[in-house]
Formats: C-alpha cells, sequence, structure tokens
C-alpha cells in the first residue's frame, strides 16, 4: 500500500504546485460552507442545456421562473440561508435535463451540499436514507467483498443487481459481476446524485428493470483548489484534492485525487472468532483529470480516471484488490434552438484479483488455507447517440437514439484441495456480452397541466465465445445465445391544484444475466457453483401511483407501486453433497407491493428537516427447487424503513446536522433473519479562518449493536465511530 500513498501524494503536491501557478496573483479565499450553498445545479446558470431540454422552459408561457439567482445577483460570503425550496436538475429520468419537481415519474435528488454535509465515509452509505433503496447487506462497502455490494430497489432483492448505476450518464456497474464499487467515486467529487424509481428499461435497457442511480461529478465551471484531510477511529484517514482552472470562458480542466485508509473493526461477531480473525482493512486510491467544454451551441467533457483498491478481509489470507482505468468523453451539440444530439463513448479495463480463504478443520476459525485465488480481468467499451427536438405546442419534446456496449471477461481460478493434500485444480470461465438498444419518447401536453410520457425500447441481447476449462486441460466451447427484449413504459402527470400533483406510470423492464452467472463456476472446500451460458433475462411488469406535494415550505410524495419479476435468476441446490452443489437457473417469481412517504420542510432560514418511510411486502411466489421458502420475504427487503434529519445552518457558515435510520428485520442472502435496528449519524463544520473549515462527524452514536451479514460468519455493522478533519478551499473566480 505505500505504493499507492506515494502515488496520490505525489499528485496531490503536484496538482497543489500546479493550480497554485495557474492561480497567480488572482487568488482568492472562499469559506467552503458558502462554497457548498451556492453550488447546487440550479445556481449554475451557465448549463445552457437546461432551457432547451426542459419542455417548460421550451415553451415561453408555461416556462417557470429559475428558484435560484443568477451568478451576478448571488449574495456575498457567507449570506444568510434563503428560505427556498430547490429545484434541481435530473437527467437519467428521461435522459433530458427536466427538473424534478415536474417529473412524471418518483426521483430523488442528492445535493452537492446533501452529500458534502453527510456523515458518511463512503458514498453507499449517504444513499442508505434514500427511500426503497436496497443492499446485499448493512456493512458499509469498504468492509464487504466487493463482489457483495449489490444494490436493488423496491423490494426485488437486494443480493443481485437491479439498479442500473450510471456516473455521468456512462455505466457504473462491474461488468463481469454487476456489483457497484462505490470507491471508484469519492463524495468529494461528486455534484448530485440522482435517484429514479421505477422501471427504466424503456430509456436503459438492461440492468434499468428496477431504476436507476446516476452520480454526477462536478463540473469546472471556476478556479479554485479544495483540499480536505480526515482522520479518526480504527486508523482511518481520507485525502482528497480537487483542482480546477478556467482556462477561457469554455474551457476548464480539473484534477480529483483521493485516497482512503481504514485499518477497519472487527465484523466478526465476538462469540464466533477464532484465532485467524482480523480486523477487515481496506485502501483504495482515485485519480480523476476532467476536462469540460462548454460555448453557446456545445458541450462536452472528457474524463480519465484510474483506481485502484486492495482490502484484507476477516482473516488474513482473504485478501482482494482491483485496478481499473476508465477513459470516457461525451458532449451535446445544439443544432439550432429546437433540435440537439447528444453522445458519448467510453472504455473501461479492469483486473481483479481475489485470494480466498477457507478453514481447515470447519466450523473452527483457528486455522485457514489458501483454498482459490482468482484473476478475473474484463474490458468494457461502448457508446450512444441521441437525437432530441423540442417545441411548443401539444408535442413538447421527442427524442430517439441508440446505444452499444461489449463487454468481455474471463475468470481465471487456482483452487488448492485441504491440506495434508494441497493439490490444485484450474477452473477458468468467461467470454463476452454484446448489448444494443434503439430508444424512443415523446412528451405530450394535451393541456398545460397535463404530461404524457410514453417510450420504448428494443434491446438485442447477444453472449458469445463462451468456454469453461477444467483441470487436467479439458475446454469445453458453451453456446452462444441470443434474445430480443421490448420494453414499452408509460407514465403521466397531471397538476390537479397548484400546490398538488398525481402522476402514474406502467412499465416492463429486463436484466440480463451477467458474465459471471453465465460463464463462471466455482469451487471451494465443500462446494460447488456451476454457471449457465443458457441463462434468459429476468422480466419485471410493474406500475406505481404517485402524488407530488409543494406547499410554502414543504415539499413531498406519496408513492404506491406493485412490481412482478419472473424468470428470476437464482441458485438452484443441484446436490447436497460431498460436495454441496449448486447450479445457476431462472426459477420461480417475485412480487413486491409497497408505499413510500417522503417529505422535507424548511423549518426556518436556518433549520429544515426532513423524513421517510418506506413499506415493502416483497414475497417469493414461486420457487420450484425450494419451495419452502415461497411466501417468504425477499432477501435483503425489511418490511418497514424509516430515514430522517434534522440540519442546521448558520449565516457565518457553521452547520449542524443530525441523520437517523429505523429498519425492521430481513432475511439475508443466506436465509438467516438479521436483526431490525437503528443508527444516529451527526455531522458539524465551522469556518475557523476565511479559507478553512473545520469538519467532525460521528456514526452509530449510540453504539447500536445489530447484525448486517450472515454471509461466512455473524458479521456486526458499523459500531461508533467519529472523525474530524480540515477542509481548505482557494479560489471560487469564474472564467
Amino acid at each position: 500500500m505505500r505504493r499507492i500513498g506515494e502515488i496520490v501524494f505525489i499528485c496531490a503536491l503536484c496538482g497543489i504546485q500546479f493550480m497554485t501557478i495557474l492561480l497567480g496573483s488572482e487568488s482568492v479565499f472562499t469559506i467552503s460552507a458558502a462554497s457548498a450553498q451556492e453550488s447546487t445545479v440550479e445556481s449554475k446558470p451557465e448549463t445552457k442545456s437546461q432551457e432547451t431540454t426542459n419542455p417548460e422552459a421550451a415553451n415561453p408561457e408555461t416556462a417557470k421562473p429559475a428558484s435560484q439567482p443568477s451568478t451576478a445577483e448571488k449574495e456575498p460570503t457567507n449570506p444568510a440561508p434563503a428560505v427556498t425550496t430547490l429545484n434541481p436538475v435530473v437527467i437519467s429520468a428521461t435522459r433530458t435535463e427536466r427538473t424534478v419537481s415536474d417529473l412524471p415519474v418518483s426521483a430523488t435528488v442528492l445535493t452537492e451540499e446533501d452529500i458534502a454535509k453527510n456523515p458518511s465515509l463512503a458514498t453507499d452509505d449517504i444513499l442508505r436514507a434514500v427511500p426503497s433503496i436496497n443492499f446485499s447487506s448493512y456493512l458499509p462497502s469498504y468492509m464487504q467483498h466487493p463482489t457483495s455490494n449489490f444494490v436493488s430497489i423496491r423490494g426485488l432483492g437486494g443480493g443481485l443487481p437491479h439498479v442500473l448505476f450510471l456516473m455521468d450518464g456512462i455505466p457504473l456497474n462491474d461488468p463481469f459481476f454487476g456489483y457497484v464499487d462505490f470507491n471508484r467515486v469519492p463524495k468529494e467529487q461528486i455534484e448530485r446524485i440522482e435517484v429514479v424509481r421505477g422501471g427504466s428499461s424503456s430509456l436503459w435497457g438492461s440492468f434499468a428493470e428496477g431504476g436507476v442511480v446516476n452520480i454526477v461529478t462536478k463540473r469546472i465551471d471556476s478556479t479554485g483548489i479544495e483540499q480536505s484531510a480526515m482522520g479518526g477511529t480504527y486508523s482511518t484517514f481520507r485525502e482528497n484534492l480537487f483542482a480546477s482552472k478556467k482556462i477561457n470562458e469554455d474551457l476548464g480542466i480539473g484534477l480529483g485525487v483521493n485516497y482512503f485508509s481504514t485499518a477497519g473493526y472487527d465484523a466478526v461477531a465476538p462469540e464466533e472468532r477464532g484465532t485467524v480473525d482480523r480486523r477487515t482493512s481496506s485502501h483504495s486510491a482515485n485519480i480523476n483529470l476532467k476536462m469540460d467544454y462548454h460555448t453557446a451551441d456545445f458541450e462536452g467533457f472528457v474524463r480519465g480516471n484510474y483506481f485502484e483498491n486492495h482490502q484484507i478481509l476477516d482473516t488474513n489470507l482473504n485478501t482482494n484488490e482491483t485496478h481499473t482505468v476508465n477513459l470516457a468523453t461525451g458532449g451535446r451539440l445544439i443544432l439550432d434552438a429546437q433540435n440537439d444530439i447528444k453522445t458519448n463513448l467510453f472504455y473501461l479495463n479492469q483486473n481483479f484479483v481475489t485470494n480466498n480463504a477457507d478453514f481447515v478443520s470447519p466450523p473452527s476459525r483457528d486455522a485457514e488455507f489458501l483454498s482459490n485465488i482468482h484473476q478475473t480481468p474484463a474490458t468494457d467499451m461502448g457508446a450512444s447517440v441521441q437525437w432530441t427536438r423540442t417545441s411548443a405546442g401539444v408535442l413538447r419534446m421527442i427524442n430517439a437514439g441508440m446505444d452499444v456496449r461489449n463487454i468481455e471477461g474471463v475468470d481465471n481460478s487456482d483452487n488448492t484441495a485441504p491440506p495434508p493434500t494441497s493439490t490444485v485444480s484450474v477452473l477458468n470461465g468467461g467470454g463476452q456480452q454484446l448489448f444494443l438498444g434503439w430508444f424512443g419518447q415523446a412528451s405530450l401536453f394535451p393541456t398545460s397541466d397535463w404530461e404524457i410520457l410514453p417510450s420504448l425500447r428494443l434491446d438485442y441481447v447477444l453472449n458469445y465465445q463462451g468456454s469453461l476449462t477444467n483441470n487436467p486441460g479439458t475446454t469445453t466451447e458453451l453456446s452462444d445465445k441470443h434474445y430480443l427484449q421490448l420494453n414499452p413504459k408509460i407514465a403521466t402527470r397531471y397538476q390537479i391544484v397548484k400546490e398538488v400533483a398525481i402522476r402514474a406510470s406502467v412499465y416492463r423492464g429486463f436484466r440480463a444475466p451477467t458474465l459471471d452467472n453465465l460463464f463462471r463456476s466455482y469451487s471451494s472446500q465443500g462446494f460447488v457453483l456451476n454457471s449457465n451460458s443458457q441463462l434468459n433475462p429476468e422480466v419485471l411488469w410493474g406500475g406505481d401511483i404517485g402524488f407530488d406535494v409543494t406547499a410554502g415550505r414543504f415539499q413531498g410524495q406519496v408513492n404506491f407501486f406493485d412490481n412482478r419479476i419472473t424468470d428470476q435468476i437464482n441458485y438452484v441446490t443441484t446436490s447436497f453433497g460431498p460436495p454441496f452443489t449448486q447450479k445457476v437457473e431462472n426459477i420461480g417469481e417475485t412480487s413486491s407491493i409497497g408505499v413510500e412517504a417522503i417529505g422535507d420542510v424548511q423549518l426556518t432560514k436556518e433549520i429544515s428537516s426532513g423524513v421517510s418511510w418506506s413499506w415493502t411486502d416483497a414475497k417469493i411466489r414461486s420457487n420450484p427447487s425450494n419451495p419452502s421458502i415461497v411466501g417468504q420475504q425477499t432477501f435483503n427487503t425489511p418490511l418497514n424503513a424509516v430515514s430522517g434529519f434534522v440540519r442546521y445552518r448558520h449565516s457565518s457558515g457553521a452547520y449542524l446536522e443530525v441523520d437517523g435510520r429505523y429498519v425492521t428485520t430481513a432475511l439475508d442472502s443466506t436465509g438467516i433473519r438479521m436483526d431490525a435496528h437503528k443508527v444516529f449519524d451527526a455531522s458539524a463544520s465551522c469556518p475557523i479562518y476565511k479559507h478553512v473549515e473545520a469538519f467532525l462527524f460521528a456514526q452509530n452514536i449510540t453504539d447500536e449493536k445489530y447484525v448486517a451479514s450472515t454471509f461466512g460468519a455473524t458479521h456486526l455493522g458499523t459500531p461508533f465511530q467519529i472523525f474530524g478533519g480540515i477542509r481548505v478551499t482557494f479560489g471560487g473566480i469564474h472564467g
């Protein structure tokens, strides 16, 4: 890990020196807290695309006044917080920029301030308070194996990927397994997070069967440097540098460098620990270089990213590391007042290595041996193009486009038998996946208060060049498989009165099996998992109906949803052994119905509060391989989940936030019930000099003890942790 630290330290020093030279004598100092207040989406008037892609803005008769002042009208440093409700932009709901308040679908947007001030170490912890988001466990991402970081939504099953994650509109899910590595997107480099609930395959294709999460990184719209460093419990340390330079009115460049290290806590329950158990440690480095270019008729970006992560999980022999290089570019060309074209290209090269240990005499955890080593290289490349036309009248917007994505990967494993034999066998499996999608969408306004938004997408999926190699060298060429998926959606919204709107949608979605499901077989001591190259996609049919309420300082929504998944991909037991053997199959059906209630209120100029509640009745409706679990709650889905916050902002820049969440019991993927629990977190920050801010945050301040995962052992959730640091901000000069 010394090499990672040296790379990050050198990059940070170089970035500071480089940007200081560029800033020169024009440097000014700003207070970080004030910068956060001014950096929401609404406060960036130079985002020209908002005016042309928002159907409301396209019609002068129905255009809404901006809820934020222009740059020239902004108050001086440390203004008193205004009693206003932000109305940020969402791209992922319609593949065009729309304000969240007039969307015909359910969406949540976390602003830059929400993210920066949140008392969390990793991005996944920020999302845990978003209604109906389900994770594969209650462990933070840096405390569990990367392949366990699956995200689902609305009770579709937290142990499998049912949500498409994007970074700046480009796929973020791991190409081979489908998990999300949240360390690739440090929260310090995020401008906003868009969460769209409900089937979205009609625009985005596979993985979006349950919804979309789009993480938007910071725009380069000013010259400055922000440097922060923090440390705390369990030898945790994080350093972040974000340096930006506005070269001229059109061009900006930015460098983001982030390093995170923690010795971690002892996650295995004390009564189960053996002599080989240890703290789970994690170390990651992230270097991001970005260029933004904006003129009156064109805006584009180029981004390069290097990421690596090293982890020691539970015991000394359980280790993994990830190395990722990612390149992306995209742009939007305004053809005229009504037409524009968007396009993007991306490429990712990743090498994932994991060493898995087994115990010599299970269930004793006093001696271990290295049972298998996996090397999983993968490449992911793709492109998309989209045309959009806006106009006045009934047909406010129409867009159409296509995208292509090809994934190639292989899992090479060396498997070692328990001592004393310790014989080694080889098991390699891999192949490729091709996705082609064509989509279209229209926004119709029969009246000024009523929108109808139909969309349709056709996907072609090809699984090809699959092979499986078994020791002593027998290679089986697996049959190709291809299929088409047609996914419609229709959404509508009607403004009943000024304060209340009703919306509804019905949709079809799908999730293609991953390369892991198709081509990767796995074996360890007493266990074999066989892949299945002939899997069919999961199919979801669902719908929701909801109400949006805006009254003075209050904004809220209530949603009712109903989803059904058929041909669910799961694991079927084919032999009780030894060895115990399972195979990936399309089996059974699940359903989820539920309610979401969300409300935020600005109580005074200084104090705001919010609360959300979700009730999700998600059941296994059929499972031929194990009928005994029919009627059970789907895995990792609590029946009730409540979260809330209270925030205080002082005109001096001081900030205080207290967050809380409560979830009822849920079944882990092992079928073991996890505890109901409540967790409270808090954060505080205060300017201590003209350009310096001190911050402090604590997690699980009541030190609640609860089971977070039962995979491999009983793992406990995050204990009480406290962290503190300094943030220094230079700049604020707009080009």
